[in-house]
């Protein structure tokens, strides 16, 4: 059992929080940063504006660029898999 792959989820933290459950996206990346280039578009296209990143190993977390409501947006997280 070895042959592990790693593949990125975007969990989706944008609805007012508390949440009763974490939102995933239904798209998988095969990298972290096609996964970033991804949240950057949808921040963008949902009235965000550009983001900025923070990076805690192993996730990497989506906050808005301006600091309006310095609330986490989105998080990259890998997730091992088998092929």
């Amino acid at each position: 059992m070895g042959n592990f792959s790693t593949v990125y989820l975007v969990e989706d933290h944008t609805d007012d929080e508390p949440a009763p459950y974490t939102r995933y996206w239904l798209h998988v990346y095969t990298s972290r940063d096609k996964a970033k280039a991804g949240v950057e578009h949808y921040a963008q296209r949902g009235g965000h504006g550009p983001v900025r990143w923070q990076e805690h190993s192993p996730s990497s977390y989506a906050y808005r660029a301006d600091g309006a409501r310095d609330r986490e947006l989105y998080r990259i997280v890998p997730l091992n898999v088998q092929p």
